[in-house]
């Protein structure tokens, strides 16, 4: 009863993680500034050692290699959920032979592991000092829980006689074999190739919640055994409808003010004749005709005045403009290498500093209809699956804003 209630437990605390993350990836992602490397769907494929620990060992850690080896074998297939840089959820499947010998008891065992588990793949770097897509490498904490279907066999060490047996028809499991529920954890490094591959190195401790993987029942109740592998990973990447960035609409908070200053061209001019006050001009040449040289230098600077508001936004920076945001990190990127990255001109891609970010945009709009076109195609052509637009006031970017 104890080890489903923790079972159950662990469980939970996967699916409220997994689900935290999510939430973590929407609302928290202005911290990544449209960088999706570190998001999406992944598959991983790894083959390594498997070393048991228990009763019938020859050394409590480390596997005897002479006569029966104790380093065994293990083959392992996953698909995992990359939800932020911090939280990742794996469903793995894998198998393993394992093996102990302890010749003192005149006896060794060996069995046949099938395991099926779902993990939580924590990123403590990356929530502590940020992501950094030219990292070495990624560190990960392993914890989960899972199910395994074996088949042990123990024999006299001396003659090879079969002693007991468990599975092989006998057991809950699958076609008769022992079934028993486990405990997952440990540590890893994911080393980066290039966009789609990383290598993978694992290692981590599976605990039954039963003494009896090797036959062998003593005061420890739990048997583990340890899987060491070397892998790769598959980046299959984020699609660019799936997690949208919203942009800011007239009326939003934060965004009324932006959006009343929008310069508007027939609005504009409307403006300016209405501000020049011409009543006045008029009947001051009408009241004080023979003095005709005053009114009529006052005449002429009117017009001289109101040009001005008009050439300022001409020329210079934009008072209002909107950018498309490929890429964003803690320190400066090359522009070079995202150009090729993107499939872009290296003269297109602009860097900025915001906050405690470099960031690289492409294009100035004055419309928020011609960048969201241009985040489009992005998106669909060159492989910048989290791209979005930004607003900018006088070479300053203002938003979007998130809360």
């Amino acid at each position: 009863m104890k080890h489903r209630r923790f079972f159950a437990i662990t469980l939970l605390f996967l699916i409220v993680t997994a689900i935290n993350g999510k939430l973590l990836a929407q609302e928290g992602i202005d911290l990544m500034e449209g960088n999706g490397d570190n998001r999406g769907w992944n598959a991983s494929a790894a083959v390594g050692t498997s070393v048991f620990m228990g009763d019938i060992k020859t050394n409590p850690l480390l596997p005897a290699l002479k006569d029966l080896s104790e380093l065994r074998y293990v083959a392992q297939l996953g698909g995992e959920r990359r939800f932020n840089p911090w939280i990742a959820a794996r469903l793995h499947f894998a198998y393993s032979h394992v093996l102990g010998t302890r010749k003192p008891w005149d006896v060794h065992f060996q069995s046949f592991v099938w395991e099926g588990g779902l993990t939580g793949l924590f990123y403590p770097v990356n929530l502590i000092a940020g992501y950094d897509d030219s990292r070495f490498a990624d560190f990960f904490i392993v914890a989960g829980i899972g199910a395994l279907n074996y088949n042990t066999t123990l024999y006299q060490y001396s003659t090879g006689n079969v002693l007991a047996k468990r599975g092989y028809g006998n057991g809950r499991g699958i076609s008769g074999t022992t079934l028993a529920g486990a405990a997952f954890g440990g540590i890893g490094a994911d080393f980066r190739l290039s966009d789609k591959l990383d290598i993978r190195f694992e290692i981590t401790n599976k605990g039954i919640d039963n003494d009896l993987l090797d036959t062998w029942k003593s005061k420890f109740r739990f048997d583990v055994y340890n899987h060491m592998t070397f892998g790769i990973v598959y980046k299959f990447g984020q699609r660019g409808g799936g997690d949208d960035i919203p942009v800011p609409q007239p009326g939003n908070q934060g965004g009324g003010d932006f959006w009343s200053n929008m310069p508007q061209k027939p609005q504009e001019k409307k403006d300016v004749t209405d501000n020049i006050q011409f009543t006045p001009v008029i009947e001051v040449p009408t009241e004080a005709e023979k003095p005709a040289s005053e009114p009529e230098t006052k005449i002429v600077e009117t017009p001289v005045i109101t040009p001005e508001p008009v050439a300022k936004p001409q020329t210079g920076t934009p008072a209002n403009e909107f950018r498309v945001q490929i890429f964003a990190a803690n320190k400066p990127f090359s522009k070079s290498a995202l150009a090729k990255r993107f499939r872009l001109s290296e003269s297109e891609i602009v860097e900025d500093r915001f906050q405690q970010f470099y960031i690289y945009s492409v294009g100035s709009f004055s419309t928020m209809d011609e960048a969201m076109a241009m985040r489009d195609k992005l998106r669909r052509d060159n492989g910048v699956s989290d791209a979005f637009v930004t607003i900018w006031e006088n070479g300053q970017r203002v938003g979007p804003r998130f809360k």
